[in-house]
Protein backbone atom coordinates (compact mmCIF):
# COMPACT_ATOMS: atom_id res chain seq x y z
CA UNK A 1 0.00 0.00 0.00
CA UNK A 2 0.90 3.29 -0.29
CA UNK A 3 1.59 6.30 1.87
CA UNK A 4 -1.16 7.94 0.87
CA UNK A 5 -3.88 5.44 1.93
CA UNK A 6 -2.94 5.70 5.19
CA UNK A 7 -4.04 9.00 5.60
CA UNK A 8 -7.09 8.23 3.26
CA UNK A 9 -8.18 5.27 5.43
CA UNK A 10 -7.57 7.17 8.57
CA UNK A 11 -9.43 10.07 6.81
CA UNK A 12 -12.78 7.23 6.42
CA UNK A 13 -12.01 6.00 9.63
CA UNK A 14 -12.71 9.14 11.53
CA UNK A 15 -15.74 10.31 8.79
CA UNK A 16 -17.53 7.03 9.54
CA UNK A 17 -16.66 7.86 13.44
CA UNK A 18 -18.67 11.21 13.64
CA UNK A 19 -21.28 10.37 11.12
CA UNK A 20 -22.24 7.23 13.82
CA UNK A 21 -21.68 10.09 16.70
CA UNK A 22 -24.06 12.09 14.70
CA UNK A 23 -26.99 9.54 14.42
CA UNK A 24 -26.32 8.41 17.71
CA UNK A 25 -27.13 12.04 19.05
CA UNK A 26 -29.82 12.23 16.50
CA UNK A 27 -31.74 9.12 17.94
CA UNK A 28 -31.12 9.81 21.47
CA UNK A 29 -29.25 6.90 23.34
CA UNK A 30 -29.20 5.42 26.97
CA UNK A 31 -25.89 4.61 29.04
CA UNK A 32 -25.13 3.27 32.38
CA UNK A 33 -23.56 5.91 35.00
CA UNK A 34 -21.65 4.02 37.28
CA UNK A 35 -20.24 5.75 40.76
CA UNK A 36 -16.97 4.28 42.37
CA UNK A 37 -16.01 5.00 46.25
CA UNK A 38 -12.70 4.25 47.72
CA UNK A 39 -12.53 1.35 49.54
CA UNK A 40 -9.75 0.33 52.33
CA UNK A 41 -8.70 -2.96 53.87
CA UNK A 42 -5.81 -3.39 55.54
CA UNK A 43 -3.97 -4.63 53.01
CA UNK A 44 -4.78 -2.43 49.99
CA UNK A 45 -6.87 0.43 48.66
CA UNK A 46 -9.20 -0.27 45.64
CA UNK A 47 -12.53 1.41 44.17
CA UNK A 48 -15.51 -0.35 44.29
CA UNK A 49 -18.88 -0.22 42.12
CA UNK A 50 -21.17 1.60 44.51
CA UNK A 51 -24.08 2.40 41.87
CA UNK A 52 -24.93 1.89 38.55
CA UNK A 53 -27.87 4.67 36.82
CA UNK A 54 -29.09 3.55 33.55
CA UNK A 55 -29.39 7.03 32.15
CA UNK A 56 -31.19 8.35 28.58
CA UNK A 57 -30.03 11.28 26.06
CA UNK A 58 -32.93 12.09 24.71
CA UNK A 59 -32.87 12.49 20.41
CA UNK A 60 -31.35 15.81 19.45
CA UNK A 61 -33.69 17.84 17.13
CA UNK A 62 -30.30 19.70 16.01
CA UNK A 63 -28.70 16.70 15.01
CA UNK A 64 -31.68 14.99 13.14
CA UNK A 65 -32.07 18.50 11.23
CA UNK A 66 -27.98 18.28 10.34
CA UNK A 67 -28.34 14.95 9.22
CA UNK A 68 -31.43 15.48 7.49
CA UNK A 69 -30.05 18.16 5.14
CA UNK A 70 -26.79 16.28 4.44
CA UNK A 71 -28.53 13.04 3.78
CA UNK A 72 -31.90 14.35 2.19
CA UNK A 73 -31.03 17.21 1.12
CA UNK A 74 -33.58 17.61 -1.49
CA UNK A 75 -36.39 17.32 0.73
CA UNK A 76 -34.59 19.06 3.61
CA UNK A 77 -33.09 21.81 1.90
CA UNK A 78 -34.30 25.01 3.83
CA UNK A 79 -36.71 26.66 1.34
CA UNK A 80 -38.23 30.46 1.30
CA UNK A 81 -41.45 30.77 2.50
CA UNK A 82 -41.89 32.99 -0.53
CA UNK A 83 -41.71 31.99 -4.06
CA UNK A 84 -40.91 35.24 -6.37
CA UNK A 85 -41.69 34.33 -10.25
CA UNK A 86 -41.99 36.94 -12.43
CA UNK A 87 -45.15 35.77 -14.70
CA UNK A 88 -45.68 37.58 -17.74
CA UNK A 89 -43.91 41.12 -18.35
CA UNK A 90 -46.56 43.38 -17.29
CA UNK A 91 -46.84 46.30 -15.01
CA UNK A 92 -49.37 44.29 -12.54
CA UNK A 93 -47.40 41.18 -12.93
CA UNK A 94 -44.02 43.37 -11.80
CA UNK A 95 -46.23 45.03 -9.12
CA UNK A 96 -47.21 41.87 -7.98
CA UNK A 97 -43.28 41.22 -7.81
CA UNK A 98 -42.72 44.46 -5.59
CA UNK A 99 -45.30 43.71 -3.44
CA UNK A 100 -44.20 39.98 -2.92
CA UNK A 101 -40.37 41.66 -2.40
CA UNK A 102 -41.49 44.42 0.82
CA UNK A 103 -43.61 41.46 2.49
CA UNK A 104 -40.22 39.44 2.76
CA UNK A 105 -38.39 42.07 3.54
CA UNK A 106 -41.02 42.75 6.46
CA UNK A 107 -40.67 38.95 7.39
CA UNK A 108 -36.60 39.35 7.40
CA UNK A 109 -36.73 36.64 5.17
CA UNK A 110 -33.83 38.65 2.82
CA UNK A 111 -31.79 41.38 3.74
CA UNK A 112 -32.43 45.00 2.64
CA UNK A 113 -29.88 44.72 -0.41
CA UNK A 114 -31.30 41.57 -1.84
CA UNK A 115 -34.93 43.09 -1.77
CA UNK A 116 -33.10 46.47 -3.06
CA UNK A 117 -31.11 44.51 -6.03
CA UNK A 118 -35.11 42.66 -6.79
CA UNK A 119 -36.54 46.34 -6.84
CA UNK A 120 -34.16 47.51 -8.96
CA UNK A 121 -35.00 44.54 -11.47
CA UNK A 122 -38.39 45.15 -11.44
CA UNK A 123 -38.02 48.92 -11.92
CA UNK A 124 -35.56 47.98 -15.18
CA UNK A 125 -38.72 45.58 -16.39
CA UNK A 126 -41.28 48.43 -15.90
CA UNK A 127 -39.15 51.20 -17.75
CA UNK A 128 -38.49 48.41 -21.01
CA UNK A 129 -41.98 48.03 -20.81
CA UNK A 130 -43.11 51.58 -21.00
CA UNK A 131 -40.64 51.47 -24.00
CA UNK A 132 -42.05 48.63 -25.31
CA UNK A 133 -45.01 50.45 -25.63
CA UNK A 134 -44.48 53.76 -26.68
CA UNK A 135 -42.37 52.18 -29.69
CA UNK A 136 -45.69 50.39 -30.40
CA UNK A 137 -47.68 53.76 -29.80
CA UNK A 138 -45.21 55.20 -32.41
CA UNK A 139 -45.38 52.49 -35.03
CA UNK A 140 -49.11 52.82 -34.47
CA UNK A 141 -48.76 56.26 -34.95
CA UNK A 142 -46.40 56.10 -38.24
CA UNK A 143 -48.45 53.44 -39.73
CA UNK A 144 -51.34 55.82 -39.48
CA UNK A 145 -49.94 58.41 -40.59
CA UNK A 146 -48.20 56.04 -44.02
CA UNK A 147 -51.98 55.37 -44.49
CA UNK A 148 -53.34 58.72 -44.77
CA UNK A 149 -50.61 60.20 -47.25
CA UNK A 150 -51.32 57.32 -49.20
CA UNK A 151 -55.01 57.60 -49.89
CA UNK A 152 -54.92 61.30 -50.44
Amino acid sequence: MSDLSVPKRRKRSCNRQVENALLKRALGFDYDEITKERTQDDVEEELTVTKVVTKTVLPDTTAQIFWLKNRKAKQWAERSRHDLKVGERNPASIGNMLVSTLEILACGDIDNKTAGSIISGCNAILSSIRTDEQQKKLDELEQLIRNLTNGS
